[in-house]
């Protein structure tokens, strides 16, 4: 397997995982199919740019900015 192959490979794992992360009855309840279409693959462009992680709440940059604030907070 290339590099190339196995790059392929990772984005696709990734992109399975924040589907089935979006594909919450919350979500697929709320949306027209077109609307929940398009809303997926905004959020799935997100995710990947942010470097989302979907075992956690919110995205890293959020998480760093909460874990700045509560630092600043204790000084």
């Amino acid at each position: 397997m290339t590099s190339r192959q196995k790059v392929d490979q990772g984005i696709k794992l990734l992109v399975s995982r924040y589907r089935k992360q979006f594909r919450i009855k919350e979500n697929t309840g709320f949306y027209s199919k077109d609307d929940f279409e398009a809303a997926e693959k905004k959020f799935i462009r997100f995710a990947i740019r942010s470097g989302w992680d979907p075992t956690s709440s919110a995205p890293k940059s959020v998480e760093t900015e909460a874990e700045a604030h509560q630092e600043s907070i204790k000084d």
